[in-house]
């Protein structure tokens, strides 16, 4: 008879670097976003609860009661991660980065020939689809960035000021690694009345991300906390 108690995942695994290496002992591991190994204790936790979910059943009320309450669990854990902690309603799962970036872009309710914000640090998973929609008729504008934040915030006003209806901007360059002014590109968007996503995927682990702080309408972000990737929603319905 099978334990019916879903394996506990550890809420303060060892993340020392011995116990994060998952290649040979001869080589290091730099992050390239998509591809890479999985954390050791990753493996273990998703396996352990691979092994229970199998034992039980995935489509029987005890696989989908523990299912249920193991998600309600990643996503009150990534709403405090994200310094929203009462905001676990707010957290939409989604199994990418470049999933909730294409939900997201892809479902902009904008009118049609609208203008889009974007910039040239963006990853490929941002351009591509807001470069679909410039091929469907909207029209896209690529902010580069010269290491200027007045410059780059003057270009970012001067497409609002030309009535553009959304903002898709990285708060960390997949490109450089540079930190971008998102949080005051935001402020112009929102103050404009536009939309603004803000991709988050290599921001997260790297510098603090508190998306009140940010005031954006959508933050995208990739993690391994509880093994799940996530997009998260701040406010206001797209």
């Amino acid at each position: 008879m099978t334990n019916d108690v879903a394996p506990e995942i550890d809420p303060h695994p060892d993340t020392s670097p011995a116990a994060l290496q998952a290649l040979r002992g001869d080589a290091l591991y730099f992050n390239v976003a998509g591809s890479g190994p999985t954390f050791p204790v990753a493996q273990r936790a998703a396996e352990r609860f691979r092994t229970w979910l199998n034992e039980v059943g995935m489509f029987g009320h005890v696989g989908y009661a523990a299912y249920n309450a193991a998600l309600d669990a990643t996503r009150a854990d990534l709403a405090a991660a994200l310094g929203d902690p009462s905001g676990a309603s707010r957290i939409a799962l989604a199994q990418s980065a470049t999933d909730g970036l294409n939900t997201l872009i892809g479902g902009l309710v904008t009118p049609p020939g609208s203008l889009i914000l974007t910039t040239l640090e963006e990853h490929g998973s941002a351009l591509y689809p807001l470069r679909r929609r410039a091929e469907l008729g909207d029209e896209l504008r690529e902010i580069a960035w010269h290491r200027d934040p007045d410059r780059f915030l003057d270009e970012i006003r001067t497409g609002m000021r030309d009535g553009a209806r959304a903002l898709v901007i990285s708060l960390v360059s997949c490109k450089t690694g540079d930190v971008l002014p998102a949080r005051q590109a935001c402020r112009i968007a929102r103050d404009a009345g536009a939309i603004a996503i803000v991709d988050a995927a290599q921001a997260l682990g790297q510098i603090r991300v508190n998306v009140g702080e940010l005031g954006a309408d959508a933050v995208v972000a990739a993690r391994a906390a509880r093994h799940r990737r996530i997009l998260g929603s701040r406010s206001r319905p797209l």
